[in-house]
Formats: C-alpha cells, sequence, structure tokens
C-alpha cells in the first residue's frame, strides 16, 4: 500500500492575493523543513488520479475524520488543517497481507 497526505487543489486554484493569511503561514512553515507546497489534488478526482498511475484508492479522508479517527481524546495535540487528505492506495487486486 501507498499512504500519503495532500492538499486539496482548491487551495491552490486563487490568485496569490485572494489566498488566506492561514495558508500562507501553512506554506511557510512546511517549506521551513523543505518541504514546499507546490500543488494538490482534487479530492473529487483522487481515484482517477490514482488509477491513471496504476493504483486504486482504498481510503481518503479528510481532516474531519482524522481527529476523530487517530486522537479522539485530544491526547497528542494532533492539529490539522480543513484542507488536507490523508489517502491510502493499492496495486489494483493486491492483498496488503501480500505486500511485504
Amino acid at each position: 500500500e501507498l499512504v500519503f497526505s495532500y492538499m486539496d487543489q482548491a487551495l491552490f486554484d486563487f490568485e496569490p492575493e485572494e489566498q488566506r493569511e492561514d495558508f500562507h503561514d501553512l506554506e511557510q512553515s512546511v517549506r521551513s523543513v523543505g518541504e514546499p507546497l507546490v500543488s494538490g489534488f482534487h479530492p473529487a478526482a483522487i481515484a482517477d488520479d490514482l488509477a491513471v498511475a496504476g493504483l486504486e484508492l482504498v481510503e481518503d479522508i479528510d481532516d474531519t475524520q482524522v481527529l476523530p479517527r487517530f486522537d479522539p481524546r485530544g491526547a497528542t495535540g494532533l492539529q490539522t488543517v480543513e484542507v488536507s487528505h490523508i489517502t491510502r492506495a493499492r496495486v489494483p487486486g493486491r492483498d496488503a497481507a501480500v505486500v511485504a
């Protein structure tokens, strides 16, 4: 399986002067650790995008699902941004247990 996070492409579809201030804060934060935000994916098209690469979508969760699932009690201090997703994909016909 392949697991990755991505930002909703809608975040990048604005003119720079229209982008929200919190986007600039996030952009600066990730750039400071060597991971600049340059593009994203459209959540509605992620399954098709993965299929082009020979993968099938297993799961795509957004921030409304991340905290309840991974930190339901708020114990870790996990923080999310409203436009990020965590996605699981796999090679079609391959069970995760089979892939070493």
